[in-house]
């Protein structure tokens, strides 16, 4: 008869052990494919990558991890492009799979092509001939009452008890389970988009903190890798507390591809357009030099090299005309004048899918009685007036706090204005 001791003391698990207690001589074991640059050489790893891995051993199953001396329910990793935050993520899922520290993970972007992309990538590292040999359960796929279970491009399911399933931001999965297994693994990879709206970011955030979020587990841990590329976007409000939800986050970065970058442009000739030289700066990470991150700044340009690996926002996400051209309009980033009062417009419209829509501004009034407009509103449909009052509540809690905005409607008694004066707002 085999006991649990003589199987805690096999050879496989002593090996497993040695290896799981200290998560570089795991990576280092089982991918280091994925550390070497392309002539096979080990690269170091920056500050921040070392930041996130401690992190990932921290999370045990059953508990939230400790982060730098407080228990944590999210991870923000605010990385440069191009400096491994997707890869660095999917081997962090594998690692939690390995040591049985987590067991249903969700894997989030922003489309349902990334995210199974993503899930496909898991599941290449957990089939592979190192990570199977030691982790057999993991790499083997769930038995069914009909045999092994499919691995489809949006889920995974292996014997070792291990989920891992694919989710487009335009989905919703409230109340979703794996059996009566709550997700205890949220990984949210890429989702704000450099074309998002005000009102496409509005409603990311909702689907978040009302489908996602509230379908997780109580010890859940969410880990969400972006940089920071969009003015006002979902990884901007959170990081910069303008969202009420994940408040116990650990933010790591923004972290850029250079510091002190300094850079100038050349006139070129006949022959030669020119090109941009970087000509002062330290990279943040040994595996990338100036010289490999002054070839991206050409591929790309300065304003995207800017807010893709510098986390140097130019741009917002409110778009108040739909047929807005940036070769054509222009808004300016500047610092925001302190206002005096911020005041709300609302138009309400109709329920029905082709009824009119219902509208909502709100604009800042400055000490010099000049107008910022600061969001927008636009929507129809089924409930639309309670996707307003939420929206008119995101953006007193985002501008002023409870109460601030003063609301002002289209002059008519309508059931719109009454629930919202029901609601406290001052109209």
């Amino acid at each position: 008869m085999v006991t649990t001791a003589s199987r805690a003391s096999s050879p496989i698990a002593q090996v497993r052990e040695e290896l799981e207690e200290h998560w570089s001589t795991w990576l280092t074991h089982f991918f280091a494919e994925y550390l070497q640059n392309p002539r096979g050489e080990l690269v170091p790893m920056a500050p921040y990558h070392q930041e996130f891995w401690d992190a990932i051993w921290a999370i045990h199953n059953g508990e939230l991890p400790r982060i730098k001396g407080a228990a944590r329910d999210a991870f923000f990793a605010i990385w440069s492009r191009g400096t491994g935050k997707s890869t660095s993520t999917e081997l962090g899922v594998a690692a939690l799979a390995a040591r049985k520290a987590r067991r249903y993970c969700l894997y989030v972007s922003d489309s349902q092509d990334q995210a199974d992309q993503h899930v496909a990538n898991i599941g290449d590292m957990l089939t592979s001939k190192t990570f199977a040999s030691l982790y057999p359960a993991a790499a083997d796929r769930k038995m069914g009452k009909y045999g092994p279970a499919s691995w489809r491009r949006n889920r995974l399911m292996t014997a070792s008890g291990f989920t891992l399933d694919a989710i487009g931001l335009e989905k919703s999965v409230r109340g979703l389970k794996q059996e009566d297994q709550r997700p205890d693994l949220i990984i949210l990879d890429d989702i704000d988009d450099i074309n998002d709206s005000g009102v496409m970011t509005d409603r990311k955030m909702r689907t978040l903190s009302r489908s996602i979020l509230p379908a997780a587990s109580p010890d859940a841990v969410v880990i969400m890798v972006q940089n920071l590329i969009l003015l006002d976007g979902i990884m901007d409000r959170l990081v910069h507390n303008r969202a009420d939800f994940l408040r116990t986050a650990y933010v790591s970065g923004p972290h850029p591809a250079i510091t002190g970058l300094q850079y100038h442009g050349t006139s070129g000739d006949s022959d030669d357009k020119g090109r941009w030289i970087i000509t002062g700066g330290e990279s943040t990470w040994a595996a990338k030099t100036l010289v490999d991150w002054e070839v991206e700044l050409n591929r790309m340009g300065p304003a995207a090299f800017l807010a893709e690996c510098q986390h140097q926002l130019s741009g917002v996400s409110d778009r108040v005309y739909p047929d807005f051209e940036p070769g054509v309009h222009q808004f300016i980033a500047a610092k925001l004048p302190p206002f005096r009062m911020v005041i709300g417009g609302l138009d309400f419209g109709g329920e029905g899918r082709t009824a009119n829509e219902t509208a909502g501004l709100v604009a800042g009034v400055g000490t010099d009685n000049r107008i910022t407009l600061l969001a927008e509103f636009k929507d129809n449909g089924v409930n639309v007036d309670g996707r307003l009052m939420e929206w008119m509540q995101a953006q007193e809690y985002r501008w002023k706090g409870p109460g601030s905005i003063l609301w002002a409607a289209d002059g008519t008694e309508s059931m719109g204005i009454r629930a919202m004066k029901r609601s406290g707002f001052n109209i």
